[in-house]
Order: structure tokens, then C-alpha cells, then sequence
């Protein structure tokens, strides 16, 4: 990365805040379909994704199984209990290794898709994709509240419409994605463990960069309570970051959850980046 471009990035790049108390809002992961590049080669092209929980996703082009360079899975079916299919990181990188789909992973890639909500046909296409949320009262061993902290993004780049911003996503040195600050306090009765993590887009699974028990129902900061402007963790230039809460043994929401990080990317027009997936 280039020094005085992330200088200047730093310097003028937003705090993005999240307050997220309200179940099945954590954002697992997002899909594109961008019909420029797909079988039929127009803008026009449909694309819809429905999705059972711990069952299949259906993709249809055009209300039509997918064929040519639209394949995906079988006949537009995939089998998220399949083995090669089972985690949202190994989805992903499935399906973003396809002509003309991209997927973003958005949580801890080794999060199970029996862990994902269900969603009925709706249509991938556009600026933001299809996100998909996690299923935050079904326990993977523990309930997950999960919060990335990520520069990726799909970008119109005049010539294929809006696709992902490859520099980025391969895992180069033009983002920087650091976590400030977050005061939690669990549901009653709740203790909880707190993860941050880091991956690149691709990975089956993530690293752990810190992690803090915290009591039921008691207000815990993490981070720089003092100077929340001053990076209390930066992940590896390119990768994502994510903040989980895990919760033992209750499914409420989290009664207080505030949390604050910034992404910093260099990258052309994207020299400032918002960070909108932090809210989303």
C-alpha cells in the first residue's frame, strides 16, 4: 500500500458505528448475479435465490435452471448439507468462483449453513447483492451474534456492471480494516464469550486475534474506551474482520451492543470507504 495514499485514507476516512440488539440482523454473507456476464450476455437478465434452512439453495436464471456459463450446482440446486457445501466460507468461494456470480462472506467462514435463515425466491442482482442473515436463536454449539468490519463491497466498473472489487478481494494491501471500540452487555443469565477474528475472502476458516469472557448481564468494554479513534486491533491488510459474541445458553439479543471500527481502502474512487456492511 502506498504510503501517502494511506495516510491521506486514515486520515479522512469515517468511524462506522453498529447498535445491534435485534435478532436475525447479523449479516452472513451476500450474492450477485450480474447478467453481463451471464449465458444471455444483457443487462436484463433475472436471477432470483431461494433458500431452505439446512436444505438447498435454487437459483433460477431468467425463471429457468441455469445452463452454460449460468451453471451452478445441479440443474441451479445446491446442497448446503453437503460437505463441500456446508459452511458459508465454502459456499462462497464457491459460488464467487463462477462466471457470473460473486459472493462475499460477511461472518466467520466456518460458520455452519444450518446456521443461516431462510429466504424465499428474491433477486440477486443490483449494487448490494442478496444478503442473507444468520439465524441468531439456532445454537452452533453456542448462540452467534456476528458483526463484520469489511471494505468489501460490489462496484460498478463501467464495463460488466457492478462486480467485485478484485484488487480488494484478493486478499491485496489495499484495505484496512481495524476495530476500535464495543461495549456490550448480554441478556440476562447470558455469559459470553467475545471473538474477533480475521480472514481472507476464500479461507474455510478464520484467525482469532482476541478474545474475552464476560459475565450475565454485567456492561463490559472492549477496546479504547478512551480514545476510541485509536485502533485497538488492525487485521492483515485485505482481510476481513468479524466480531462475535457468543452466548452460552440464551438466544436473546444482547440488552446493550455498541460497536465501532473502520475500514480504510486506497483503491481509486474507493480511497474512503464506508464501511456499510458494519450496519447492515
Amino acid at each position: 500500500m502506498e504510503y501517502n495514499l494511506l495516510k491521506q485514507a486514515r486520515e479522512i476516512a469515517p468511524f462506522v458505528g453498529q447498535a445491534n440488539i435485534t435478532v436475525d440482523t447479523c449479516p452472513a454473507f451476500m450474492i450477485q448475479y450480474c447478467g453481463l456476464l451471464g449465458a444471455s450476455a444483457v443487462s436484463t437478465t433475472t436471477c432470483t435465490i431461494a433458500f431452505v434452512q439446512g436444505g438447498d439453495m435454487t437459483v433460477l436464471v431468467d425463471s429457468a435452471a441455469p445452463a452454460g456459463v449460468d451453471a451452478i450446482g445441479t440443474s441451479g440446486v445446491i446442497d448446503t448439507t453437503a460437505v463441500a457445501y456446508d459452511t458459508v466460507g465454502e459456499l462462497c468461494a464457491y459460488i464467487d468462483a463462477l462466471g457470473p456470480y460473486r459472493a462475499i462472506c460477511l461472518c466467520d467462514p466456518d460458520t455452519l449453513m444450518a446456521n443461516v435463515l431462510a429466504k424465499s425466491a428474491a433477486s440477486c442482482i443490483g449494487s448490494s447483492g442478496l444478503v442473507f442473515y444468520l439465524d441468531t436463536s439456532v445454537a452452533d454449539t453456542t448462540y452467534i451474534w456476528s458483526f463484520p468490519i469489511t471494505g468489501e463491497a460490489f462496484l460498478n466498473n463501467g464495463k460488466t456492471g457492478h462486480v467485485r472489487d478484485l484488487p480488494v478481494s484478493d486478499g491485496g494491501d489495499e484495505v484496512e480494516n481495524s476495530f476500535h471500540f464495543m461495549q456490550i452487555t448480554t441478556a440476562s443469565s447470558a455469559t459470553a464469550t467475545v471473538y474477533i477474528k480475521s480472514f481472507k475472502q476464500g479461507d474455510s476458516t478464520a484467525t482469532t486475534l482476541y478474545t474475552k469472557a464476560i459475565s450475565a448481564a454485567t456492561a463490559t468494554d472492549i477496546g479504547n474506551a478512551s480514545n476510541p479513534t485509536m485502533p485497538f486491533l488492525t487485521a492483515k491488510p485485505g482481510n476481513t474482520m468479524v466480531v462475535e459474541i457468543r452466548q452460552a445458553v440464551n438466544a436473546n439479543a444482547p440488552s446493550v451492543m455498541q460497536l465501532t471500527g473502520r475500514s480504510v481502502v486506497t483503491t481509486g474512487t474507493r480511497i474512503v470507504n464506508k464501511a456499510p456492511h458494519l450496519s447492515a
